[in-house]
């Protein structure tokens, strides 16, 4: 595999020939879909997933950048910041947040499911202070957030004028000859939207983050249950792991050379 330079690209603005996974995926989806959100640019509405998301997202990130510190950790202090960011989320949208059937949320909806990202946040803030996730040390975490950048460099017809860029959740190791990298997912507890090892081993997310990192990574999927307030207490974190290596590298390079060829992306 030809190697390109990974370069950190906190504060670099995002250019067209970046792509991030999210937007391959979009494409090897649905071609459609991938026209209408990346070439027409058509608005969509913002569903009440998307802050919930973020919020959790951002009190752990909180919560690990005070636990790599060595810092005490507050949960009160997380579930301050949480309903900033909320309230933040929600103003961006100027209060027109839907949900998953298109139906407008009221002020009584949004309260509610504010309260829903609160619980599950609770779920994640235990199974730390307990050590309770299998098999992952939360304190292995030493960065999160991190924003890397890398060339496409095809393995037989060189470089093809792209970049794969994505924000790492967590990063525990980018120094060995194997990178360790981490990404929380929040998830339904409904059967349909449970994950699983060959889910953790089927994500592009995994291995355009690993081609990110030119080497070879070992990548853990950390897994936070939207689970109702009746069945919090039997909530449990769960963790699954996913291996990328040359193999998976060449085939996404392949993956991105057809990309290239079949949009407009350039």
């Amino acid at each position: 595999m030809n190697q390109s330079e990974v370069i950190r690209s906190n504060g670099m603005p995002w250019k067209l020939p970046d792509i991030s996974p999210s937007k391959l995926g979009t494409w090897l989806t649905c071609p459609m879909k991938f026209y209408y959100n990346y070439i027409r640019r058509i608005p969509r509405k913002s569903k009440i997933f998307f802050p919930q998301g973020t919020v959790v997202h951002y009190a752990v990130e909180l919560l690990h950048n005070d636990l790599a510190a060595g810092k005490t950790l507050d949960k009160e202090y997380y579930l301050m910041k949480m309903e900033e960011c909320w309230l933040d989320e929600v103003e961006r949208e100027r209060g027109e947040i839907y949900d998953n059937k298109g139906n407008l949320l009221n002020e009584k909806n949004l309260k509610f499911h504010f309260k829903e990202t609160e619980r599950w946040f609770d779920v994640y803030f235990e199974a730390v202070e307990n050590n309770t996730i299998p098999n992952f040390d939360p304190a292995s975490v030493k960065e999160t957030e991190i924003d890397l950048l890398r060339e496409v460099v095809h393995h037989t017809e060189g470089p093809l004028g792209v970049n794969i860029r994505g924000k790492i959740d967590w990063v525990i190791d980018l120094d060995s000859d194997v990178a360790k990298l981490a990404d929380l997912k929040t998830a339904s507890t409904h059967w349909m939207g449970r994950w699983s090892k060959i889910k953790a081993d089927a994500q592009l997310q995994a291995t355009c983050y690993g081609y990110l990192t030119g080497k070879d990574c070992d990548f853990s999927y950390v897994i936070v249950p939207k689970v109702s307030e009746k069945d919090r207490a039997k909530a449990a974190i769960e963790h699954y792991q996913t291996k990328r290596t040359s193999k998976d590298y060449i085939a996404l390079e392949d993956i991105v050379l057809n990309f290239v060829k079949q949009t407009d992306v350039l």
